[in-house]
């Protein structure tokens, strides 16, 4: 897992050194909290710009007083758990016939191969800052390792036919078993940072979740004993889709196997789903719960939905993931403080 403190963007409290030599006056307080940026330009607020480390700062004259900030980040945080169904509605199902359109890699403002350590190789087109931006949400989102061996493609497309925000698919263009990232820059622009970076969690969940070394794309249908996606093929036992659908989706699959989604069952039991797209299939079940997985720091289990939200927590893996990304994701909320 890569460390904090180098992936961006996190908010840490550090002591500045008397001998800063930065364009600012840091050296004047003793504490701050900064950011990792890429311009002056998103400072916000009352935020002083260091060149020299390339971050927004804040001062505080006490150690107490920053780390009453820090808890303020920290309750802005939890809070976006509220705002995820209302802030995500351009969210694709996912398919397991999606094929890559080569007209939106000819189309797309740019197109990055991703290679080993998360370097960002531009194959196409130009960069900008918004770009930037997904790149390093994506990598915030992502550890290092994983990248290395799912990650093959990063699209940025100009618009989307139906308005989605991002979507994955199993890549053509890297080695087998690799995953496409397509993001709606159109989306970015209109719904703002947060509905972009509540998505791509979502979308990486199916690349966590339906990725070679959780599935085996040799057993067919028929030969499955376990839950079969499609494309992807059957998923192991111990895998994190199967165990999940174990727990809350085996008796519901059985009633129905062949529903094209599960909205009606949802209508009658909206306590058993985080929100009512999580009842399109297992495959979006999952992905919406570990979204909230995130955001959530309640961990008590009054409903099943709750329970699906703490069914994580067996995965110590996955706890890693989630405490880098609320790390990352405290960018989105300093304007709190």
């Amino acid at each position: 897992m890569k460390s904090l403190f180098i992936i961006v963007p996190f908010i840490f409290l550090i002591g500045c050194n008397s001998d800063s030599t930065t364009e600012t006056n840091k050296d004047e307080v003793k504490y701050i909290i900064e950011t990792k940026v890429n311009g002056p330009e998103e400072c916000i607020g009352s935020e002083q710009y260091d060149a020299q480390n390339s971050v927004c700062f804040i001062e505080c004259d006490t150690f107490e007083e920053c780390e009453a900030k820090e808890a303020k980040l920290d309750e802005a945080l939890d809070a976006l758990e509220n705002e995820y169904a209302d802030i995500v509605t351009n969210i694709t199902k996912f398919d397991s016939n999606n094929s890559v359109d080569d007209k939106e890699i000819q189309n797309a403002e740019a197109v990055y191969k991703i290679d080993a350590n998360e370097t960002f190789v531009l194959l196409s087109g130009s960069e900008n800052s918004e770009h930037l931006k997904i790149k390093e949400w994506l990598s915030s989102i992502s550890p290092n390792d994983f990248s290395d061996k799912y990650l093959s493609r990063l699209v940025l497309m100009p618009t989307h036919s139906d308005d989605s925000a991002a979507y994955v698919t199993l890549s053509s263009y890297g080695t087998d078993g690799s995953w496409d990232i397509f993001v709606n820059m159109q989306s970015l622009r209109d719904g703002g940072e947060k509905e972009m970076v509540f998505t791509l969690i979502h979308e990486y969940t199916h690349i966590l979740t339906l990725n070679d070394s959780q599935l085996d794309v040799s057993i067919s249908p028929e030969n499955c004993t376990n839950y079969h996606t499609g494309a992807e093929g059957c998923t192991d036992k111990n895998s994190y889709l199967n165990q999940f659908i174990q727990n809350f989706w085996i008796d519901l699959l059985a009633s129905n196997p062949d529903a094209e989604n599960y909205y009606d069952y949802y209508d009658q039991h909206p306590t058993e789903f985080v929100r009512d797209y999580a009842a399109t299939s297992p495959i979006e079940d999952i992905a919406e719960s570990f979204a909230l997985f995130v955001f959530k720091t309640d961990r008590s289990q009054n409903t099943v939905a709750d329970k699906k939200v703490d069914f994580f927590y067996s995965y110590p893996e996955l706890v890693e993931i989630r405490t880098t990304i609320r790390g990352s994701l405290k960018k989105l909320v300093r304007d709190t403080i």
